[in-house]
């Protein structure tokens, strides 16, 4: 076999690949379900009162998929209440490390209240666990809560979540992500 058959063969099963995984890609898109939001150590927070009453800086829930993270957007709706918090973040895990999330602003000081917001997130380079579930985790920030940690007191941020909505849309993925995806597969990245 000379070079150019075998570049050729090369080409074609990059291609029947790419046209696999995009084949992937399309099939079930919309709403998700999605397990219980517990803490860090895998207990559940309590749920009174028709809110889940977070109690810790760190919340946890995993999201459920169907299919490959590959030209997936996650669309993620929240109501909450961020009590008295400074800030309140969301992100979904995108390496091995346990606390690779990049963040997204839900809440900032001063926006107390009942309240609801709407994120997309690109999911084509986020890491995907072995049962195609994604790790969602919240970062609550309170005012003082390094103080309040140093006394040892465990209700350093507090906040209720009242609803939570996921959904999947199908989206291009830039090269980037693309290259984080094929690479992840290949890597066999797996969470630690």
């Amino acid at each position: 076999m000379n070079a150019n058959t075998r570049i050729i063969y090369i080409l074609a099963g990059t291609f029947a690949v790419s046209v696999a995984i995009f084949a992937l890609s399309l099939l079930p898109v919309g709403a998700r379900s999605y397990g219980v939001v517990e803490n860090i150590d895998g207990i559940p927070f309590p749920a009174i009162d028709g809110a889940t009453h977070i109690s810790e800086k760190l919340a946890h829930v995993d999201v459920y998929l169907k299919e490959p993270v590959v030209f997936k957007r996650l669309v993620m709706t929240v109501e909450f209440d961020p009590k008295d918090l400074v800030q309140l973040e969301v992100g979904v895990r995108e390496g091995e490390f346990w606390l690779s999330y990049p963040r997204h602003a839900l809440a900032v000081a001063g926006s107390g209240g009942r309240q609801s917001v709407t994120i997309p997130i690109q999911l084509s380079d986020k890491l995907q666990d072995t049962d195609r579930s994604i790790d969602v985790m919240f970062f609550a920030t309170a005012e003082g809560a390094s103080a309040k940690e140093d006394e040892g007191v465990d209700d350093a941020a507090q906040w209720e979540l009242y609803a939570l909505d996921f959904r999947t849309e199908f989206v291009v993925p830039t090269a980037s992500e693309l290259k984080d995806y094929m690479r992840s597969i290949v890597k066999r990245e797996r969470p630690l």
